[in-house]
Order: structure tokens, then C-alpha cells, then sequence
């Protein structure tokens, strides 16, 4: 298999490993909500050290996440 080829197939692996799960910053996830006539947001809490909040919401069949110090 040629390194062109190995590279592709690590690629396509890639994104079936992580489906329609979208890691975005908090700021592209407002306008993403923005976006979304009645948005529906789940949220969650965590942390060892320091308290983050994670949302996770829906639009146009991706899951869109985010993770923040802040609420």
C-alpha cells in the first residue's frame, strides 16, 4: 500500500471513529444555536481540579459539543 493510500485509509477509519460528533469552541456553538429555531441543549457538568460545562446540541444531523469554564 503506497503512503498516499495509508494516509486515506487513516483518514476514512478517522471518521467513522467519531460519526457525527463535532467538536466546536463555545463561540461557534452560539452561533450554531443562533441558528436553530427552538434549540434543544444538553448540558452536564465536570471537572477534577476545576468545575467545566459541557453542551451538546443538534442541527442538520450532526451533534455539535463544547466544553467551557464557564456556564
Amino acid at each position: 500500500m503506497s503512503s498516499a493510500a495509508a494516509v486515506q485509509a487513516a483518514i476514512a477509519q478517522a471518521i467513522k471513529a467519531s460519526g457525527v460528533l463535532v467538536q466546536v469552541s463555545p463561540e461557534d456553538f452560539d452561533n450554531i444555536l443562533r441558528k436553530i429555531e427552538k434549540p434543544l441543549v444538553i448540558s452536564s457538568t465536570g471537572g477534577f481540579i476545576r468545575t467545566n460545562y459541557k453542551y451538546l446540541t443538534s442541527y442538520k444531523g450532526f451533534a455539535f459539543y463544547t466544553k467551557c469554564p464557564a456556564p
